[in-house]
């Protein structure tokens, strides 16, 4: 077969039977005349010239250990997916309202982490402290917030509390006056 490859591209340009060489079936705009040039190939037997270029198959020869053995979703079973909710792997558990309320919880660690407030609360002791009224939370005046009784000593269990954002507003505004 070698031997066949190398004496097609060693005739002669002029010649009749000539095959075109690998640089003339690139330099080949049109579609058409290049699948004319690889038919012209397969009709010798030889390789089509596109097919004589390139790294070697590092898997050729070895066999494809998933041959003849069909996939899980193909037997009648569901194709896995990557999308959607994984409830077996949430930190708050397969509850779907603990799993909501534990963003907010996140979002409020990482701003006291930016304003370098200390933070020594746990999810659970978080949620404790909102103790059901986390929907009642919001911007409004009569909303609820959560607050530091005393910003001096950080983000604990004991100093943690919920309040109207109008008596936290208050607050500090007292603050800010001493």
């Amino acid at each position: 077969m070698a031997f066949k490859e190398t004496q097609a591209n060693l005739m002669p340009l002029g010649a009749k039977n000539r095959l075109p060489s690998l640089e003339e079936y690139q330099n080949t705009k049109s579609y058409i005349e290049r699948r004319r040039i690889r038919d012209m190939y397969k009709e010798r037997g030889l390789k089509p010239p596109h097919m004589l270029t390139g790294k070697p198959n590092a898997s050729k020869g070895k066999p494809n250990k998933s041959k003849g053995v069909p996939r899980p979703h193909m037997r009648g079973y569901p194709k896995p997916t990557l999308r959607g909710p994984k409830p077996h792997r949430w930190i708050t558990g397969p509850d779907p309202e603990r799993h909501k309320i534990y963003i907010p919880f996140l979002k409020q660690k990482a701003q006291a982490m930016y304003r370098q407030e200390p933070w020594d609360l746990t999810f659970e002791q978080w949620e404790k402290i909102w103790d059901g009224r986390f929907h009642l939370r919001g911007r409004g005046a009569d909303d609820l917030c959560m607050m530091m009784e005393d910003p001096d000593l950080g983000w604990t269990e004991t100093n943690a509390v919920v309040v109207t954002r109008r008596e936290q507003l208050c607050r500090q505004k007292q603050l800010r006056n001493r």
